[in-house]
């Protein structure tokens, strides 16, 4: 898929990814961190398989690859703190399966090995950079804090908002999570359209 914005790609990963999770912007930051992780090394092993020519087996393949990678950062995160690892239970794994990685990993269409890796660094800067939106948004106006992962589990940092918003952990729930994704999905798209009639102005 060349339109790194088709809507239903990119909401149907979104949801997939954020709403299960735990409303702490530390959760949020490792599932985004194997999400780059899983693009980064699908995107080099579908050159590789398309580069051998291995058509009838790549899907396969890409699939295999992408879930045992997974394990493998699922490991990892039990070894640096399994409190974590328990919190995320089987968000992690959504991952691997969601739209965003299969579409531009496993689905993808042919073309030149330098646009399909500029275009996948595009698909992945959007994404990256919503899902962080998202989990600090919702952290701060859930919690009043920002969280980053510790090997106990999470550093959690107060963060005073002098009465501008009062918190209320409706947006930590998964109804609150809904909506608040609907709202930066629909600033997102407010954002773009400016920048499209900007540009076709020029």
């Amino acid at each position: 898929m060349k339109n790194y914005h088709y809507p239903f790609l990119f909401i149907g990963a979104l949801l997939s990814l954020l709403v299960p999770c735990p409303a702490r912007f530390g959760y949020v930051l490792l599932v985004v961190m194997a999400a780059d992780l899983l693009m980064i090394l699908g995107t080099g092993m579908r050159i590789a398989v398309d580069s051998l020519h291995l058509n009838e087996l790549g899907s396969i393949m890409m699939l295999v690859f992408l879930v045992f990678t997974t394990i493998l950062i699922k490991q990892f995160i039990i070894l640096y703190s399994p409190v974590i690892a328990m919190t995320l239970s089987f968000v992690l794994y959504l991952v691997p399966v969601s739209a965003i990685i299969i579409g531009r990993t496993v689905a993808s269409e042919q073309m030149q090995w330098k646009a399909y890796c500029i275009s996948n660094l595009q698909v992945l800067g959007v994404f990256t950079g919503t899902c962080l939106a998202f989990g600090f948004v919702r952290e701060l106006i859930a919690y009043e804090s920002i969280s980053l992962p510790a090997h106990s589990g999470l550093w959690i940092i107060p963060v005073n908002m002098h009465g501008l918003i009062k918190a209320t952990a409706f947006w930590g729930s998964i109804p609150g999570a809904f909506i608040l994704l609907s709202l930066i999905l629909a600033f997102m798209s407010l954002v773009q359209r400016r920048f499209n009639i900007i540009r076709s102005k020029d």
